[in-house]
């Protein structure tokens, strides 16, 4: 054993003076560091304290206005300031598969059936038209887990993984804004109305008759033809079939060396994307078309290229755009006047480099429906147009609309409303929805529709709302009620519940930050996300409020605290004034924010990342040098054998006991 820690020594010993240098010059950093940075961390400090101070001096001042503001709060509730209006929920679903709905005579809702994450979905009306705040409130129930208010087996919590409410006009009319009401019996209305394309605008004595001025089917387009690429031909340079506008399918066109010719494309088809049927770079490829009509009409053209691109109608240059992108659809939109007879439509698509290709969609296969339109200026908003029809067949109506700058597009376009066949005048509604300032609506309608009045409102533009200052009765540790609201859906950690005060009502009221002002009563959709992994926490029995109270915005009064309102004041017990006095101070925003504050400045200054990287090493350099396996192996077992020599009484024992067991008497008796 000597010999072995004596062959070794040498390199302990130097193993440890080096550890030995590795922690003083680890110290020596720290300290140097530390009286370096020593006048920051005191300032720091400092200042922390101050923090303090300053925040313990908030919350004291606010307590001793706690007199004044609980009597205020009285005196509002008995005067309906603080009031909140319980919502209608006869309108609850869900995609959860057994989930079941019942209303409750209180206006509440309670959730039978299976459990598993999803959501509730609540449509409901208020006749609030200001928003300041909206209110969750979970109730009890005896037949709940535990009386719930959640469906936890276990215990009767819930976790409401994210709230979000969207508004927007009621359907009622009655309150919106009237911005244009025109009646075609006069000339007032018939003056500032025009036809669009292919319209056919008959005038009667108290209406006007739309139809199309051309026959449908006249308008017929032919196959893709493509030649190219002519390699190093600019988006501003000439080239082949650019140079002369005459289509032979035949044709070559000779590009220095090359020949190249027209070649039918039957397999390209119109609205597809050939994002990258070119490769080569600083090339134009060039595509015809050729579109017969019987009659003069004007079709819309929707573009896309990769990169520049040119359009020629019958040899006149109608579209230039040298641009550097990736095909997509609908980055360009024009419309072509066709000739009657044979027209020719010459594309160049230009390309810098990499892959290039192209997209076209024209509305050579649909005759545009007849279409009435006026010029006007009007803020963005929700719009419905109240239309006063009649039709010698079941027809159908969009309303379209264009904002600066933009032209009718399919993408501003209604969805369709059928108009029944009828020789009475009867009403009919097309809404839509622009954010952006209008500058023009149309009607596209059907062959055969008359037309008698037409009328304009607004409201504003539908919100999905956001909120600040959340507050609640009870939130459960990692499970804060701001966490409701905060766009996320974690599994875990995330939302609001309330262990352990189960068995008890529980509020959560949400401020809204923007405001929310809409003419007449609001519709709104509330979606209860409820995502907490198991899927056994949703909601057992709820019920939703809104209030329109300036902010800051509370979530009202618990039953505790409505009944002992309901107690004189003289005749309050102590335990009675301190529910009060508790129940104000967790339901005032501002005070709840001071509280905030005061935790914030009270948190330990944070550790300093170069400092803990520095002790890091010292704890490193610290950590004992290990002896190599041999030598612990024969210290252990010299440990051992020492230990043994002195219990000389044991090792007689052993001894004898091993001389016995190999005695020829004793193995023949075993």
């Amino acid at each position: 054993m000597k010999e072995e820690e004596r062959g070794i020594k040498e390199s302990l010993n130097a193993k440890e003076r080096e550890r030995e240098l590795a922690i003083s010059q680890a110290n020596s950093e720290i300290n140097n560091y530390r009286k370096k940075t020593a006048n920051a961390v005191k300032v720091a400090s400092e200042k922390r304290k101050l923090e303090i101070i300053k925040a313990k001096d908030a919350v004291t001042l606010f307590d001793q206005t706690l007199p004044a503001r609980l009597s205020k709060w009285e005196d509002e509730y008995s005067n309906g300031i603080n009031k909140w209006e319980n919502l209608d929920l006869g309108k609850v679903t869900s995609k959860m598969p057994g989930v079941k709905f019942e209303s409750q005579k209180d206006g509440s809702v309670f959730v039978g059936g299976r459990s598993a994450k999803g959501s509730y979905v609540v449509n409901t009306t208020t006749n609030l038209s200001s928003i300041t705040g909206v209110r969750v409130e979970a109730m009890t129930d005896p037949r709940l887990p535990k009386k719930g208010p959640g469906r936890s087996p276990g215990d009767g919590n819930f976790v409401l993984t994210e709230l979000e409410v969207h508004s927007k006009p009621s359907d009622n009319l009655k309150d919106w804004e009237v911005r244009g009401d025109w009646s075609f019996g006069t000339r007032g209305g018939k003056n500032k109305w025009y036809p669009g394309l292919q319209t056919n605008f008959q005038d009667s004595n108290d209406s006007i008759l739309l139809s199309q001025s051309i026959p449908s089917g006249k308008v017929r387009s032919g196959n893709f033809y493509h030649v190219g690429p002519f390699i190093g031909v600019g988006f501003d340079e000439k080239a082949g079939p650019e140079i002369d506008y005459t289509f032979d399918e035949n044709r070559v066109f000779k590009h220095g060396p090359i020949e190249l010719n027209w070649k039918a494309r039957t397999d390209w088809k119109e609205g597809v994307l050939y994002g990258t049927v070119f490769s080569a770079a600083n090339a134009s490829n060039y595509l015809m078309k050729v579109i017969n009509t019987d009659a003069p009409i004007k079709i819309p053209l929707n573009l896309g290229s990769d990169d520049g691109i040119k359009v020629y109608l019958n040899g006149q240059l109608v579209l230039g755009n040298n641009i550097g992108r990736g095909a997509a659809p609908d980055q360009e939109k024009i419309t072509l006047a066709l000739n009657k007879g044979r027209n020719l439509v010459l594309l160049k698509i230009y390309n810098g480099g990499g892959a290039s290709g192209f997209y076209y969609k024209s509305g050579a296969d649909q005759v545009p429906k007849p279409s009435l339109a006026i010029d006007l200026s009007c803020e963005k908003g929700s719009f419905a147009i109240e239309l006063m029809a009649k039709a010698k067949k079941a027809v159908v109506a969009q309303v379209g609309w264009k904002t600066e700058g933009e032209s009718y597009s399919q993408e501003n376009l209604s969805s369709g409303l059928k108009v029944q066949k009828s020789s009475d005048w009867k009403s009919y509604r097309l809404d839509f929805v622009s954010l952006q300032d209008l500058k023009g609506i149309q009607l596209v309608l059907d062959n055969g529709i008359a037309i008698r009045s037409l009328k304009l409102y607004r409201n504003e533009v539908p919100l999905k709302l956001s909120f600040e200052n959340a507050l609640a009765t009870f939130s459960q540790g990692g499970y804060p009620v701001v966490s409701a609201v905060d766009g996320k859906e974690a599994p875990s950690r995330n939302g609001w519940a309330i262990s352990p005060q189960m068995g008890n009502v529980h509020y959560a009221s949400f401020q809204v930050k923007e405001k929310v002002s809409f003419k007449g009563p609001v519709h709104l959709t509330f979606t209860l996300k409820q995502q907490f992994q198991g899927g056994q926490h949703s909601l057992g029995r709820f019920r939703l409020a809104v209030t329109n109270v300036p902010p800051p915005v509370s979530y009202g009064l618990p039953e505790d605290v409505k009944g002992i309102f309901a107690v004189a004041k003289n005749k309050r017990s102590s335990d009675q004034h301190k529910i009060l006095s508790d129940a104000f101070k967790k339901s005032n925003s501002e005070r709840v924010l001071l509280v905030k504050l005061l935790k914030e400045a009270s948190e330990p200054l944070p550790k300093d990342a170069q400092l803990v990287k520095l002790e890091g090493i010292l704890t490193e350099a610290k950590k004992p040098i290990p002896l190599p396996p041999e030598v612990a192996r024969l210290r252990r077992a010299v440990s051992l054998s020492k230990g043994q020599l002195q219990n000389r009484r044991l090792i007689g024992v052993q001894d004898l006991t091993w001389a016995l067991i190999n005695t020829p008497a004793f193995l023949f008796n075993r």
